[in-house]
């Protein structure tokens, strides 16, 4: 059962690491920070796979992602307690390495990185892994529920709120610098763009996002559960239709800060846990079973997956590599992020099955 379940774990990771690339081309090929997309790009055909990507997979991943990294600093724990070795050290070794890794790729990269978050939470998260799994996970609960409802009342509660945050001027600067800009123009702008996404507001959502989903993860590694089997299909069709439900909030009421905020504040996570649901009972029947282990080896090697995607993307569409940021439609990025993914997966599997072990 080990076996089957390291294998699901990689599935997820795997199939995550490609959910996150489709929503992470969007600002890899445009000032998607600073710009209201419905009113951006015009054409049918791009706001139809911009609203495909904004219900299923905006704010759906990074949840697993969280999730899952809840689950990998549990059994971290339990290899080191059984080899008889400190946890904790060999944890902020690690994180630390990750904090490192994580500003040089948003500084250096791509200003959307999600390796220091992870990191800094990590860190956090590790005052709680002593307590029982049940403790654990009413403290993710805890700190994902009553926050985000609270977040979410004001935010509808405030007639003053903009249609949705845009900023004309911030978008044009980061078109001309990352389309014209020398390396260190671009450097400086990188920088800009991180400040301005990881904002008071967004440190805040660090703690009630991030780190309940790693708790959630952790108490959930803790306390055996990955080790059982469930039939899931209740669960998926659930949490699908509620989630999808959610995620149409903005497209059925009109577009809002409040109908965005509970869109990927609620609607995301769901839709995310219909899919772990989903992947995880289907991988107990053999015919889909053998579709998901595609998705295992880009899982095995997650972070280098993750890296390469920005170092490939950035390199095409910023003035130091072949200068075509702000001339992508939506279709083309997506398409370019399809075959991106394809690339990894291929790679992926050679070097798995030759070196075995994946990073």
């Amino acid at each position: 059962m080990a076996e089957t379940r390291n294998l699901y774990l990689d599935v997820l990771r795997g199939f995550s690491v490609m959910g996150i690339l489709f929503v992470n081309m969007l600002s890899f090929h445009s000032p998607f920070l600073y710009i209201d997309p419905i009113s951006w790009w015009d054409k049918p055909i791009d706001r139809t796979v911009f609203i495909v990507i904004d219900i299923f997979f905006q704010g759906s991943f990074f949840p697993i992602f969280s999730f899952l990294f809840g689950v990998g600093l549990s059994r971290l724990r339990e290899k080191a307690f059984r080899q008889g070795d400190s946890f904790y050290w060999i944890a902020v070794r690690r994180l630390t390495f990750l904090l490192l890794l994580g500003i040089i790729h948003a500084f250096l990269i791509w200003h959307g990185d999600i390796l220091i978050q992870y990191a800094v939470i990590g860190c956090i998260s590790l005052v709680f892994l002593t307590l029982p799994p049940k403790k654990i996970m009413s403290a993710g609960i805890m700190f994902y529920t009553i926050p985000n409802i609270l977040l979410s009342l004001l935010a509808f509660f405030d007639s003053g709120q903009p249609r949705l945050f845009s900023n004309s001027k911030a978008a044009a600067v980061s078109l001309e610098i990352y389309r014209h800009g020398s390396f260190q123009a671009i450097t400086v702008q990188r920088i800009h763009d991180w400040a301005a996404a990881n904002n008071f507001f967004s440190l805040v959502l660090l703690f009630t996002t991030i780190l309940p989903f790693f708790l959630i993860g952790v108490s959930l590694a803790n306390s055996g559960w990955l080790e059982r089997r469930y039939d899931t299909k209740k669960v998926f069709f659930a949490f699908f239709v509620t989630g999808i439900l959610i995620k149409c909030l903005p497209y059925l009421i009109g577009w809002s800060f409040a109908a965005h905020f509970v869109q990927d504040i609620f609607g995301g996570p769901i839709l995310g846990a219909s899919y772990a649901a989903g992947i995880f009972g289907l991988m107990q029947k053999k015919t889909f079973l053998r579709f998901f282990k595609v998705f295992s080896p880009v899982g095995r090697m997650s972070l280098t997956n993750y890296l390469f995607q920005s170092i490939v993307s950035t390199l095409i569409f910023y003035h130091y590599g072949l200068g075509y940021y702000g001339q992508s439609s939506v279709l083309n990025g997506t398409l370019l992020a399809a075959g991106l993914f394809t690339f990894e997966l291929l790679v992926s599997h050679y070097w798995v099955k030759r070196f075995y072990n994946g990073r």
